[in-house]
């Protein structure tokens, strides 16, 4: 048995792997793009309501269909709302399976509890961001007094197809910016560690012809300290922007995520630091090889996709 996405020291075999990926669309694609060159992985099959024409794998119907195909490694790539129907159909049916979950978790709590048998991941991949990296593995971030975290970006440039039909616009399908954007509250407890939430609140405040939240705040403590986290997120910027400004006491750090580099201020005078680029399909891959390599991956757990919940449900 498993207990929530940590192993019980039993090592999946690491080539001549079989791996299934549920739901094909932007993330999906993304994911076998890397997948169908990994030396470990010698087939993938899709799950998908596509038709056999539009896949680049071979096509599975139903879920019987993935259950013949007994892979080593299913992805759950589907909308937010169908996790937990698909964890429920993969934990009756397999053991000993590693299952990576698109973040976020679901749109709901789920019970961990319900989920033993096999070891579960989020793809929080922002956790193998060089700038994450660096921060978790070169600075000192103890005593920090305050981190503010932004996220500003225009959901109608996200995807090719129009952003009114896309999952992120409608609530009921587990849109909206609180879930879509909580990489962030992801590596935050990365960073810092476990997060109690203060206050939060959901607003649809633009024009956007969407019926979930377009803007979030949520503020946030370090479990007895008076430090302090402040998250926003919109869907409707002009400008995009994704950084986290950490105060000390004699600095600042100010973290760019999209241009990949840090400002620390101190004293008057500014240091720039210059980072690796951030790739998504690279940080994707790190993320496998992380997961298929390692008794305890930094990848984040099922346990830790459910803390996020706690702060941005």
């Amino acid at each position: 048995m498993w207990d929530n996405g940590m192993s019980s020291g039993k090592q999946l075999k690491k080539s001549n792997l079989k791996v299934v990926i549920i739901g094909f669309g932007s993330i999906g694609s993304k994911h076998h793009s890397y997948l169908k060159n990994r030396p470990e992985v010698a087939k993938i099959a899709i799950l998908s309501s596509r038709s056999k024409d539009e896949l680049p794998e071979m096509k599975l119907e139903k879920f019987e269909d993935v259950k013949k195909f007994d892979p080593d490694i299913l992805y759950i790539c589907n909308q937010t709302s169908k996790h937990e129907l698909e964890l429920s159909r993969i934990e009756k049916n397999f053991s000993k399976k590693i299952i990576i979950i698109e973040k976020p978790l679901s749109n709901n709590y789920i019970n961990l509890d319900l989920y033993k048998l096999n070891k579960y991941f989020v793809g929080y991949n922002l956790r193998y961001h060089p700038l994450i990296d660096f921060l978790k593995n070169k600075v000192e971030l103890s005593g920090f007094v305050k981190a503010e975290i932004s996220v500003q970006t225009d959901l109608r440039k996200w995807r090719k197809t129009d952003y009114k039909s896309s999952y992120s616009a409608k609530s009921n399908e587990g849109g909206g910016v609180a879930l879509d954007l909580s990489h962030e509250v992801d590596y935050c407890r990365y960073l810092f560690g476990d997060l109690d939430k203060i206050f939060s609140e959901k607003r649809k405040i633009s024009n956007l012809e969407i019926d979930s939240e377009d803007q979030f705040s949520l503020i946030a403590q370090i479990p007895n300290e008076e430090s302090l986290l402040n998250f926003n997120f919109s869907y409707f910027a002009q400008k995009e922007e994704r950084s986290i400004k950490i105060f000390f006491n004699d600095k600042l750090l100010h973290c760019d995520l999209i241009n990949s580099s840090i400002i620390e201020i101190k004293n008057g005078e500014e240091k720039l630091i210059k980072l690796d680029a951030y790739v998504q399909e690279r940080t994707l891959e790190e993320q496998f090889i992380d997961i298929i390599s390692n008794d305890a991956p930094k990848a984040a757990t099922i346990t830790d996709g459910q803390k996020v919940l706690e702060l941005v449900l």
